[in-house]
């Protein structure tokens, strides 16, 4: 066990050199009892269905990429848990639980991030931009909001189903735009989806869990440049659907055996 968590932290501090601004949850939709602990370390596939089109008419495929994060949770009190997502190339949100519901067949926890992120965007996913018409990607500085609500449903052994309803919105701070010297005048961009996971205790306080994440952006209130195209300048292309499957492995490090 010991080696398990030397292990997970090992690899926060080896794979977190790329990643993209995500969604994921791979948690269950159960607070942490008071004074206990968690880490998780997971690695994922991140993709667009497409990448948009741009001002000069290039139509640019849906592309995926690897992505990884550490997270921690800490219970604070009973039906309350706070923590932190951290891509450490990317940006980090913080994190909470608040449980609605705990009971023998269902679990029900609205978990509200907030966040900070500092990208290249707008974000393109597997494609290469040096064939794109643009010079230089500007950074992003994006304030996401997430709402998820967690609905777990409790398996025997301790595992757990969990269906994940979000709305998400992501602020956008107003920043220049490529060589050309346009400025965009940020703005706030909405995406709606759902995740489906499943949370397998395999061992005393050790958890997998693997996840499928979809979203779709579903407004963007911008005002932008022609420059972007069909992209709007919004932080993720408003064409297509943002997908992201990932495997997670949590382990409890303080306090009682609790669901860990």
């Amino acid at each position: 066990m010991r080696n398990l968590r030397h292990g997970l932290v090992a690899a926060g501090l080896v794979l977190g050199a790329a990643g993209c601004p995500s969604f994921v949850s791979l948690q269950t939709a159960r607070a942490l009892d008071e004074g206990q602990l968690e880490v998780t370390a997971a690695l994922s596939a991140i993709g667009l269905t497409d990448n948009g089109t741009l001002a000069n008419g290039t139509r640019q495929a849906g592309g995926a990429a690897p992505d990884f994060y550490l997270a921690t949770r800490y219970g604070v009190t009973s039906g309350l848990d706070v923590g932190v997502k951290i891509q450490p190339a990317t940006g980090f949100m913080a994190t909470s639980t608040l449980q609605i519901h705990h009971g023998d067949l269902l679990d029900l926890a609205l978990t509200p991030d907030l966040g900070f992120y500092r990208v290249a965007g707008p974000i393109q996913i597997g494609v290469n931009t040096s064939t794109t018409q643009y010079a230089t990607l500007p950074n992003y500085t994006l304030v996401p909001v997430d709402l998820p609500l967690l609905i777990g449903v409790n398996l025997p052994h301790e595992h757990q189903l969990i269906l994940g309803p979000r709305i998400s919105g992501w602020i956008s701070v107003p920043q220049p735009v490529y060589a050309e010297g346009a400025v965009t005048t940020g703005g706030l961009e909405v995406f709606a989806g759902a995740a489906l996971g499943l949370s397998l205790k395999v061992a005393n306080k050790v958890r997998v869990m693997p996840e499928l994440d979809v979203m779709k952006p579903v407004a963007w209130t911008g005002q932008s440049p022609a420059l972007c195209g069909e992209y709007s300048c919004a932080p993720y292309p408003t064409a297509g659907f943002i997908w992201q499957f990932s495997l997670g492995i949590t382990t409890g490090l303080l306090g009682g055996d609790g669901f860990l």
